[in-house]
């Protein structure tokens, strides 16, 4: 989406000696990666705003990231439709959250089987990212720790009787556990 301006920043740097020419492309895509982090950030935000759930959007991604970096899962195809896949993710999420009244059962059932399946399958490799057997048990390890981290904050948050913050760390594992899924299946169905 931005590999015009990416290409024209990193084109300065190497004028400029910033850089040298063989670290373009690197650099190229590091600032085509921050342009897309600024891009989904300031849309969540906005998304947030609009709704009125800023913390919750905060806390949901707080959970979410750190451990979709290490699980892995489900990546599209293009920018363009994992931006839209992004825009569609946050706005059910927060919509699901502010409308539909969890019991602390139900709660703990997510919780468990969405551990239960990020588990199973960490971590999923990407095609365009893909995982020696020394990644795949280091990632493997983190994404675990993590899960049960968030796990543990989230079974105390219930215990202390804050749901909202318990519903955000819960939703962020069964968004995570479904694109772990939707991986599993499109290399099967492949």
């Amino acid at each position: 989406m931005f590999i015009k301006i990416s290409q024209s920043i990193s084109d300065s740097m190497v004028e400029k000696g910033i850089i040298q020419s063989e670290n373009e492309e690197i650099c190229r895509y590091g600032v085509q990666q921050i342009f897309s982090i600024l891009l989904n950030l300031s849309t969540m935000l906005s998304v947030a705003l609009f709704i009125g759930m800023i913390t919750e959007s905060i806390l949901f991604m707080a959970a979410y990231i750190p451990l979709r970096c290490y699980a892995g899962g489900y990546h599209a195809k293009t920018p363009l439709r994992c931006y839209i896949i992004f825009i569609f993710t946050i706005i059910s999420v927060l919509l699901l959250m502010k409308y539909v009244e969890l019991t602390i059962i139900v709660c703990i059932v997510l919780l468990i089987v969405s551990a239960i399946l990020i588990f199973a399958f960490s971590p999923i490799e990407d095609k365009n990212k893909p995982l020696d057997e020394i990644e795949k048990k280091v990632y493997r390890r983190r994404a675990i720790i993590i899960l049960v981290a968030e796990v543990v904050l989230a079974f105390g948050l219930i215990i202390i009787n804050l749901m909202s913050f318990a519903v955000c760390i819960i939703f962020s594992l069964v968004t995570l556990s479904v694109l772990l899924i939707v991986s599993k299946v499109s290399v099967l169905t492949k």
